[in-house]
């Protein structure tokens, strides 16, 4: 099988056309069964940041790259054909909590190269994480960013680029929210199919 965008794109939508795809289970659950510490967050690069990284899953892309591998590895194990990336937050307005904002770009590449297992493997971005400080009320964390729904808008499309590009999704397979919760999805390294 070809290994451009617009043929996976097809083969994953006729696929879905003759069965119900698995998608993985909750990245964000998965990450917090393995109790990381204040220490996994940091890692030795981050070891003298001046903010509490705590919670910010998705930087464990870069300092705990094993462990989101391993992840993903167990979804596949366990029957799912598609996975997500690890970058629901990695966009700048999410990073602003941390003050790593100038860090979305690289933690987002690593989330990609966390899910490709194979030369070839299909990697497909199909969406963008949440601006998830949207939803919450202002507070002086909060209102010092000046986030707008526009401008979180431009960061979502910054984050398609950073995972290389936003190909369109197939039909079948778009979610109605008015959020996007799609990220990237890799296609099962085994399907033939897909």
């Amino acid at each position: 099988m070809s290994f451009d965008r617009k043929s996976r794109l097809e083969a994953l939508e006729a696929e879905s056309q003759k069965r119900i795809l698995v998608l993985d289970g909750a990245m964000g659950t998965m990450i917090q069964r393995l109790k990381p510490s204040e220490e996994d967050y940091r890692g030795e690069r981050f070891a003298d940041w001046g903010k509490a990284l705590k919670g910010n899953n998705d930087l464990l892309n870069l300092t705990r790259p094993d462990a989101i591998r391993d992840i993903h590895v167990a979804y596949f194990e366990a029957g799912a054909d598609l996975i997500e990336t690890n970058t629901f937050s990695a966009t700048t307005i999410a990073q602003a909590d941390y003050e790593m904002e100038e860090l979305a770009a690289e933690i987002a590449r690593e989330g990609a190269r966390q899910t490709v297992f194979k030369p070839g493997h299909a990697l497909l971005p199909v969406g963008t994480g949440a601006a998830h400080t949207l939803g919450q009320p202002p507070g002086p964390e909060r209102s010092r960013h000046g986030k707008t729904h526009r401008s979180a808008g431009n960061d979502q499309r910054c984050q398609l680029c950073r995972l290389g590009g936003h190909h369109g999704m197939p039909p079948s397979l778009r979610g109605h929210g008015k959020q996007t919760r799609g990220h990237c999805v890799s296609v099962r390294p085994d399907e033939s199919a897909v």
